[in-house]
């Protein structure tokens, strides 16, 4: 969770992940909670052999990109996928991105979102910023439908914002997005760990590995997965993140962090990396959407404070927008090394 010179105060009832999820010792890593529930993610892992052996992989006649991941939560997908977009825009590629659309109200019917005329709730705030890039397409039930549809909609090349494990469409390029900081975690499989698959369940289907996030230290077992990756011949990089954060954070000014995360203390420790004025910090739950009543609080604790309200690029798209002015939002991009983008232009 890391050290803080600030409070950390965590808003509504959090959706924890356990806790003993999580280790920076690859060696180390086994406690008694994980050993308990081993044989249960045994049976995770019998179901998913299963369902990857009686699924029908289907064909498109278009290129289809998937950034996923092996872990749940955190891993860095949004920015990959937008700017893996915006690269394949430069290359004048027509690309539609498709996503699930995480806790949105309405499921029951696929559309394109219209960043103008669409609420968050209706499309969940990652395809709200998807939109923002190039056509989204949110999708209810079947990915390799979805595909089909952005096809005949016009698409040249399909890029999927998770599906790593969806066995149902083929992927001509799979990049598996892993976070830097926070690695295999403990090494342990649903139940007894946050990993979906093994590492070399996952390395069997994996083109590309792209890690990544900025950190200090990084977790004990990156080094234990480039190995793996260099005995597979599978390609890694190290994607390099682009934040604003220095050109809007001032020297002694005040700040009041909020953010609905995934992974929270990550963006706390990013920003505290710029400013030691930091008063406080308010964690919601990942995908929360934010209504008047949360933003009249914060609002009204930082005029008391005489500071400043910074948030995400995330969750800035759920926050009404007669408030936008009083919030400074932090945004991040990847910048994708050369040799990244030619392997994914290679494989289309």
């Amino acid at each position: 969770m890391g050290d803080f010179s600030f409070d950390i105060i965590k808003k509504y009832q959090q959706r924890q992940t356990p806790a003993f999820w999580y280790s920076h010792n690859i060696y180390h890593n086994n406690n008694w909670q994980k050993s308990l529930l081993t044989p249960l993610s045994y049976l995770w892992r019998f179901g998913s052999h299963i369902n990857a052996k009686i699924t029908k992989t289907h064909q498109h006649h278009i290129p289809v990109i998937c950034v996923g991941n092996i872990g749940i939560g955190g891993n860095g997908k949004t920015p990959l996928v937008q700017s893996i977009a915006k690269i394949l825009q430069t290359k004048n590629k027509y690309p539609h991105i498709i996503t699930r659309g995480y806790h949105r109200y309405k499921k029951y019917k696929d559309f394109y979102v219209d960043y103008h005329e669409h609420y968050v709730k209706d499309t969940g705030d990652e395809a709200m910023l998807h939109a923002q890039i190039c056509p989204t397409l949110v999708f209810s039930q079947h990915r390799k439908y979805a595909i089909d549809l952005a096809k005949n909609t016009g698409a040249e090349i399909v890029i999927c914002d998770d599906g790593f494990q969806d066995y149902s469409y083929h992927k001509n390029c799979a990049i598996l997005a892993i976070s830097r900081y926070h690695g295999l975690s403990n090494h342990g499989v649903i139940p007894a760990g946050p990993l979906r698959e093994t590492l070399d369940s996952a390395l069997q289907r994996t083109d590309i590995i792209a890690f990544t996030g900025d950190c200090e230290r990084e977790h004990g077992s990156i080094d234990f997965i480039k190995n793996k990756a260099q005995k597979l011949h599978i390609p890694y990089f190290t994607v390099k993140t682009i934040s604003n954060a220095q050109d809007i954070i001032k020297k002694n000014k005040r700040y009041i962090i909020f953010c609905g995360l995934a992974q929270p203390y990550r963006f706390l420790s990013n920003i505290s990396a710029y400013t030691p004025y930091i008063s406080k910090a308010y964690i919601y739950p990942d995908h929360h959407f934010y209504s008047t009543d949360d933003i009249d609080f914060l609002v009204n604790i930082a005029k008391e404070q005489n500071a400043y309200l910074i948030t995400t690029e995330k969750d800035f798209v759920k926050i009404p927008k007669e408030y936008h002015e009083d919030i400074l939002v932090i945004k991040q991009t990847y910048q994708l090394d050369d040799r990244f983008v030619q392997r994914v232009l290679q494989m289309l």
